[in-house]
């Protein structure tokens, strides 16, 4: 794999473009609260910098220059105050304008007041923003690079238009300098940080994901249904207990791990008992003809045992449906496990259906 294609793929952080996008997602949100909480910080900094020139010095051009700058960063608070209140939801296209104009507004001003405004001095601001705000952000090393790159590349035009060559020689060194050391800086922060959103996101997964059958467990089941009932988009609703015919005596007979090999259903809840939540079905008919090809399918392809034998697994299910969706799915829940143990006591390996009607 050659230099272009290793950018490309951001192997920098050992991470493809699929996963990195990802991931960038999730820390878009953290960034832009750090663009409101520094915006407001600088601008009130700004301000009294520009009280302070006007009082003692009388600087008038360089004061005008900061005092933009502060109107331009308590924009930038105003705008970032009003996303963060939409916190996860932060698309990628705002948190891109929100980091975008914090670090240009920082490096326009700065540059201004340590080139123009410094006369024949050395520009330490520009030094240590170099360092800062590369590191500010959780940012692929690629685009902390091409900031970093434009951003030196207007400091050095401008301190060559307006120092002598030997100062105009020292910036080129310390923004060099300082350039290496923020990005590199920049590089061991974000690498922790995202590996430390690696592992969260594993470790939510484990969380929620019964680590016997790789479905969801009660907590994360409830959570996602609870999401796609609040999310306005359900006309309708069924809810399935499901229940394994005498199941135990599978791992009873061959061992718990014969047994464990066939659990492939939807959502646990517990032992060997199962939940399905599904919705939108035109009509109650159509749920019916679900469940019946469900059963088929069940009988056609039974499961080899150790000894060779071949077994259909029974099983037992209440189904109940709805189109009233201001009942709370958890009464449905209620609804379909009461389904489910009549079907049990009369005979199992088989299922009922019913439309939900409140007691």
């Amino acid at each position: 794999m050659d230099n272009k294609e290793r950018l490309r793929k951001w192997l920098w952080l050992g991470l493809d473009e699929t996963t990195a996008k990802k991931y960038q997602r999730k820390i878009s949100a953290e960034n832009v609260r750090i663009v409101r909480n520094e915006s407001v910080a600088i601008a009130g900094i700004g301000a009294l910098y520009t009280i302070c020139m006007l009082a003692l010095s009388r600087v008038y051009g360089k004061s005008v220059i900061c005092i933009i700058g502060a109107i331009l960063m308590f924009c930038i608070f105003l705008y970032t105050q009003n996303l963060v209140k939409k916190q996860d939801e932060i698309s990628k296209k705002e948190a891109r304008i929100s980091i975008s104009s914090f670090m240009i507004c920082a490096y326009v001003v700065s540059i201004y007041v340590g080139t123009f405004g410094s006369g024949n001095e050395l520009a330490v601001t520009i030094v240590s923003l170099f360092v800062f705000l590369p590191t500010n952000f959780d940012l692929l090393p690629i685009y902390n690079l091409y900031v970093t790159i434009i951003a030196l590349a207007v400091f050095f035009v401008s301190s060559y238009i307006s120092k002598t060559p030997a100062k105009f020689a020292y910036d080129v060194m310390d923004g060099i300098l300082a350039a290496v050391i923020g990005n590199f800086a920049a590089f061991e922060r974000a690498k922790i940080k995202w590996e430390s959103v690696k592992v969260h996101e594993q470790l939510e997964e484990e969380r929620d994901v019964d680590m016997l059958t790789g479905i969801w467990n009660r907590r994360a089941f409830e959570r996602e249904v609870d999401y796609l009932i609040n999310s306005g988009t359900i006309k309708n609703m069924v809810v399935i207990m499901v229940d394994l015919d005498k199941f135990k005596r599978i791992n009873d007979g061959y061992g718990h791990e014969t047994g464990d090999a066939y659990l492939t259903i939807v959502g646990r809840r517990s032992g060997d008992e199962f939940f399905i939540f599904s919705y939108n079905f035109r009509e109650l008919s159509q749920v019916e003809h679900n469940v019946a090809a469900f059963y088929e399918k069940l009988a056609k392809n039974p499961i080899l045992l150790p000894d060779g034998t071949e077994k259909v697994i029974g099983v037992s299910s209440g189904v109940v449906w709805t189109v009233d969706m201001n009942h709370d799915w958890r009464e449905i829940l209620c609804a379909a496990d009461e389904s489910l143990y009549y079907v049990k006591e009369h005979g199992r390996n088989s299922y009922t259906i019913q439309e939900y009607i409140p007691k």
